[in-house]
């Protein structure tokens, strides 16, 4: 049993034949005229304006029976007149009569024809006829032999038609099945989706109970820390203070002796290495001066460190 594989192109105005703009169909090829329909639709804007039908890829002979060309409306734009001469714009093809039927020969591989249509459409739908070539006296029982080949096709056309259902009743069966086991599973998802709301819920509240706890006791490590600061710089001014005070009484009575004894006042001297009495005053007075100097140095010193530890904290 001989085949075509016919392949309709169209090109707009502007455009030319494409493997994109095309349609493909096989035909089985008997003593009986086989009818085939290829559609093609613009996939553009832009309308159709010429036609190329490849009846075949490679070089055959085969009978051509009819060969019309509608718009999308049904309205025939070409209807082949039977006559071999109307066919003109043939490449690689070669068409005359024989015995009541029109034989077409390829002699390429890529054989062609070309309908021109009388207006721009967008969509077309091309209609032909095709059968085997029987050429000169060829015996009966070789178009008999076609026709039982043809009758053998359609039982087995009609068995795989009858699979083709018995699989379409199982797929819808097998879909049936599917659907109630997802209707199930969705019945089973909701009976548990309160369930795993309640048990998501408790987690938040689990976990935003563990933060809050946390912060707590890192808030109360933060006071204790500032609180044991607060003690401690405390501590150290005390320390600091009875320091100063007991140094200030040891050289007030060193300035008593010195004024009640001239030997204390050479010792005085001698420790502050004057050679007058009256230069004392002022290098005691230099003394005080660098005295008050070291505590107010203490006390920044002391005020900057209070800052660093609590400042932090308080803000």
């Amino acid at each position: 049993m001989h085949q075509l594989n016919v392949q309709l192109y169209a090109r707009t105005e502007n455009g030319d034949f494409s493997e994109d703009v095309s349609v493909r169909q096989t035909v089985t090829l008997g003593a009986e005229p086989s009818k085939t329909s290829l559609t093609i639709e613009s996939p553009t804007k832009d309308k159709f304006v010429e036609l190329r039908l490849d009846p075949d890829d490679k070089a055959f002979t085969f009978a051509l029976h009819g060969l019309t060309v509608r718009s999308a409306d049904g309205e025939t734009l070409f209807s082949w007149d039977h006559d071999p001469d109307s066919l003109r714009n043939l490449t690689g093809l070669r068409a005359w009569q024989a015995e009541n039927q029109v034989i077409m020969e390829s002699s390429i591989n890529d054989p062609f024809l070309l309908i021109s249509l009388p207006r721009p459409e967008a969509r077309i739908v091309l209609e032909a006829s095709f059968a085997a070539a029987i050429l000169g006296d060829e015996p009966k029982e070789l178009a008999a032999a076609v026709r039982s080949l043809q009758s053998s096709l359609r039982a087995a056309l009609d068995d795989l038609s009858n699979e083709q259902e018995a699989l379409q009743e199982s797929l819808l069966l097998n879909q049936a099945k599917s659907r109630s086991e997802v209707e199930a599973i969705n019945e089973k998802f909701g009976a548990l989706a309160p369930a795993l709301r309640e048990e998501v819920e408790r987690s938040r509240n689990l976990m935003l109970a563990g933060v809050r706890d946390d912060w707590r006791s890192v808030r109360q490590q933060i006071a204790d820390v500032a609180d044991a600061s607060q003690r401690g710089r405390v501590e150290s001014e005390s320390v600091l203070t009875a320091n100063l005070e007991a140094e200030f009484a040891k050289l007030r009575m060193v300035v008593s002796r010195v004024a009640g004894s001239q030997e204390v006042m050479n010792e005085i001297r001698h420790e502050l290495g004057i050679r007058r009495d009256e230069d004392a005053i002022s290098e005691l007075q230099k003394l005080k001066a660098e005295l008050t100097a070291t505590r107010e140095r203490v006390r920044q010193i002391e005020g900057s460190f209070a800052w660093r530890i609590t400042h932090p904290f308080g803000s």
